[in-house]
């Protein structure tokens, strides 16, 4: 559920990231914490921008078991596969800790793409730089041994939460999503290098 939306004042939006066109065009949304800015399988009403903040997208391996693909940091685009393609969303968008975002449509994409050629190069560029930590991230799935694809996603988890000083903490069940493993294998192998369980958080 989205916590609050509401059109944006482009004075005051983003704190200056982006473009004006590009905040002009977009409406900005204030996702609490655990909350989901969109679910797997809805049809795409746009695409996003993270302000601030940050989120994880998640893809359903089976009917209780998901999957972190990606973590979304401030300045990154993403649900752009979906709208641009006219199809379902192929996952889910979950606020970490408190984050706000910029939403696109695609009536509002294409207005910006046909007035304001160099924001719609911006875009583009973020996509592509985007594509390429998505391919970076498949690769360290691949990785043979589950103590490194645990330790990856925990310094990646826990860098995202320190980045926003928001006080979000770090979950064992973020840890195991991220790294294709299970909470026991997470919390066997903190253990084993003396941390402490996934920053204190629970498992849920």
């Amino acid at each position: 559920m989205l916590l609050v939306h509401r059109n944006q004042d482009p004075e005051q939006a983003a704190g200056g990231l982006w473009p004006a066109e590009l905040r002009r065009a977009g409406t900005l949304v204030d996702v609490a914490r655990g909350d989901a800015v969109y679910l797997e399988g809805e049809e795409a009403d746009g695409l996003y921008l993270l302000v601030a903040g940050g989120l994880k997208l998640l893809r359903r391996t089976a009917p209780r078991a998901d999957f972190i693909l990606e973590l979304i940091w401030p300045g990154t685009l993403f649900g752009e596969e979906g709208t641009l393609a006219g199809r379902r969303r192929l996952t889910s968008a979950c606020a970490l800790i408190d984050s706000r975002l910029i939403h696109l449509t695609r009536a509002a994409l294409g207005d910006l793409l046909r007035t304001s050629p160099t924001v719609g190069f911006d875009l583009l560029e973020r996509m592509a730089k985007r594509q390429g930590a998505v391919f970076e991230r498949m690769v360290e799935l691949t990785w043979p041994r589950s103590a490194d694809r645990i330790a990856s996603a925990h310094e990646r988890l826990h860098d995202l939460v320190v980045a926003t000083a928001n006080g979000g903490r770090v979950a064992v069940a973020d840890v195991a999503a991220h790294a294709l493993a299970s909470a026991h294998a997470v919390r066997s192998h903190l253990a084993g290098t003396g941390q402490r369980d996934a920053s204190g958080a629970s498992e849920a």
